[in-house]
């Protein structure tokens, strides 16, 4: 009899992969990788966005490209007209169709489906683009890191005031909220845009530092970190922010937060990938499988899986496939299984060269009984009442 190696293991089942689903461990997912050798330009991948068409665009410090799941196409300047800047940190996709490109200098250009434009640089250095945001009205604002929240009037980049009259300055991110809601953090502060009205909120402990990393849930949690390795968990009461839960540390400093459709947050650190599902008692997990590099920018696309951009892996995706596999890491006793047998009850019985274990609602149970073989369990069969 053969032995089956457990990574071909797979639970055939009816399953949407249309998202990272939680339940699942973090093993369970297909983990796809883009380099240099299949066309990546280079290996540090700055911003990420999938347009309306399904394209998946790519910001490198080497130029941008578009890969539309087979090849890539690049753009660079001296290739490209109208491409301002080859360092591109900031991706967005207004409502028109336009996409948008900004760079490590504060240089935009934009592409209408035919060709690139750029916007003309006004003034002093902007800074790096940290971000855009499009309200309901198709207004589009743009994060600079030197001089702050930009509205775009015509070919004009104008500075943009909250409601008490004082200008937005140096800015490290911006995120969606709900209800056409948009966050953008400052320097130990964060700015609301609600009904037409950008509103000012300190946080509650002030370090002087950047937020450099946010996201915003779909129950008005905003997580935040300030270029170091802890990741801070706010809720906005009435008029001030305040703490929702204990501040949680990372291995490294923290890079990029995300939420997902499930709602499960993806943390990418100046090391690696973790996820936290958003659960009671829940805590960030590692996933071991992704390369140790700093994650620069995480995206989910149309159909839920996660793009990781590294600074130095390439282009990486998480995904869900109908096929759920199950190996030691997942809790069988042994890589090398005998048998699979399918009881009345439904559950799943594996026999492997460790021992014997159950799967029962997609989790693995191994099953020590005195008298039982602890090492190879070859055979298995059913009685007509059930018992085995």
């Amino acid at each position: 009899m053969r032995k089956l190696p457990c990574a071909l293991l797979l639970l055939l089942v009816p399953r949407l992969a249309l998202a990272l689903d939680p339940s699942r461990a973090v093993t369970q997912y297909r983990l796809d990788a883009w380099t240099t050798r299949t066309g990546l330009p280079v290996m540090s991948v700055l911003s990420l966005l999938q347009d309306r068409a399904g394209h998946l665009w790519i910001g490198t410090q080497e130029g941008l490209a578009r890969f539309d799941g087979v090849t890539f196409q690049h753009f660079k300047v001296g290739e490209t007209p109208g491409l301002a800047g080859n360092y591109i940190s900031a991706l967005f996709e207004d409502r028109g169709g336009r996409i948008w490109a900004g760079t490590d200098a504060g240089d935009l250009s934009y592409f209408d489906g035919a060709r690139f434009a750029s916007i003309p640089r006004d003034g002093p250095l902007r800074g790096q683009v940290a971000g855009f945001a499009e309200d309901p009205g198709g207004d589009l604002f743009v994060a600079f890191r030197g001089v702050g929240l930009r509205r775009l009037e015509g070919r004009r980049l104008v500075p943009v005031a909250d409601r008490e009259g004082r200008t937005i300055e140096r800015l490290g991110a911006l995120a969606p909220g709900g209800n056409g809601e948009i966050w953008a953090a400052g320097e130990d502060r964060l700015f609301r845009y609600a009904q037409g009205t950008w509103s000012r909120f300190a946080l509650p402990r002030p370090s002087g530092r950047l937020v450099t990393a946010l996201a915003v849930g779909a129950g008005g949690e905003i997580l935040l970190s300030q270029d170091d390795p802890t990741v801070q968990r706010l809720r906005l009461q009435g008029r001030e922010l305040v703490s929702a839960a204990p501040d949680r540390l990372f291995p490294a400093p923290v890079r990029a937060l995300r939420f997902d459709r499930a709602r499960t947050l993806w943390i990418g650190t100046e090391t690696g990938l973790s996820r936290w599902r958003q659960t009671p008692g829940s805590a960030p997990e590692p996933v071991a499988r992704i390369p140790e590099a700093a994650v620069n920018v995480l995206s989910e696309d149309r159909e839920g899986g996660l793009w990781i951009g590294t600074n130095n892996q390439g282009l990486l995706r998480l995904t869900a496939d109908e096929a759920l596999p199950f190996g030691t890491a997942e809790g069988l006793p042994h890589p090398n299984t005998w048998n699979v047998f399918s009881s009345t009850r439904g559950d799943l019985w594996v026999t492997t060269s460790g021992g014997l274990a159950r799967i029962v609602d997609d989790r693995v149970e191994r099953i020590a009984i005195e008298g039982l073989p602890g090492e190879d369990v070859v055979a298995l069969a059913e009685r007509r009442d059930g018992s085995l």
